[in-house]
């Protein structure tokens, strides 16, 4: 399945639910992330709830797109009227706020509860910075992230 076949799937989708939005694929440079864009007039029916409902949707379009078995899986991110990038912006801003307190008190520092989604982008930010490790811990909506502050080896 091709992202145009995601895109038309929503489309359906969205035409069948009365809700008038555009839906575009966008690529996006600085992230490599390809992103599902939706611009919808009411965005909250499709965002929910702290993203509730906007996460139910990326999950059923996800399953969708993996049901043609033998092709690559497309990796994408739903986005209704920028929630997405925001959130993700947000989320960025926090870990390097936290990361700076865990260098400045060498100690470890927990994050609020995130979804996996939102865990694999802090992880992914400092995998390669030296004196920080980050790792999930808790389990189910409770699971969250520590990061660590980790002395280098040659001090």
């Amino acid at each position: 399945m091709k992202m145009n076949d995601i895109k038309k799937t929503v489309e359906r989708m969205l035409a069948s639910m009365n809700i008038k939005a555009e839906v575009n694929i966008e690529d996006d440079s600085d992230t490599s992330l390809t992103f599902l864009t939706i611009q919808a007039e009411e965005p909250s029916i499709l965002i929910g709830y702290k993203g509730e409902t906007l996460a139910a949707l990326s999950h059923v379009l996800k399953k969708i797109s993996d049901t043609k078995s033998g092709e690559e899986k497309l990796s994408f991110i739903v986005d209704v009227n920028g929630y997405q990038k925001k959130r993700i912006s947000e989320i960025k801003d926090k870990a390097n706020i936290l990361v700076e307190r865990a260098r400045y008190y060498k100690s470890s520092v927990e994050m609020e509860n995130m979804s996996p989604y939102e865990r694999m982008i802090v992880h992914s930010l400092f995998s390669k910075d030296s004196n920080i490790k980050t790792e999930s811990t808790g389990e189910g909506r409770e699971r969250r992230i520590v990061v660590k502050y980790v002395e280098d080896s040659e001090e």
